[in-house]
C-alpha cells in the first residue's frame, strides 16, 4: 500500500472510526497522517497507521 504524499485521504479503522488529513512519505504497510480532522475536532503531530488497523483508504 502506498499512498502519493500531499494528498487527502479519509481512513476508515479497524475499530469503526474514521481519520482524514493529508498525507506524508511513510514505510511500505503504513499510512502517515498529518493534519488530522476527526468528529469530535483536530489531531495536533502526525499518526502512523498501521496495516492491519485500516479497512479503507479513500483519497479525496
Amino acid at each position: 500500500m502506498w499512498i502519493m504524499p500531499g494528498k487527502n485521504v479519509t481512513v476508515s479503522l479497524t475499530d469503526g472510526s474514521a481519520l482524514t488529513g493529508r498525507s506524508q512519505l511513510a514505510w511500505p504497510g503504513r499510512v502517515r497522517l498529518s493534519g488530522i480532522k476527526v468528529k469530535e475536532g483536530e489531531v495536533p503531530g502526525t499518526v502512523t497507521i498501521y496495516k492491519q488497523s485500516i479497512m479503507t483508504v479513500q483519497v479525496v
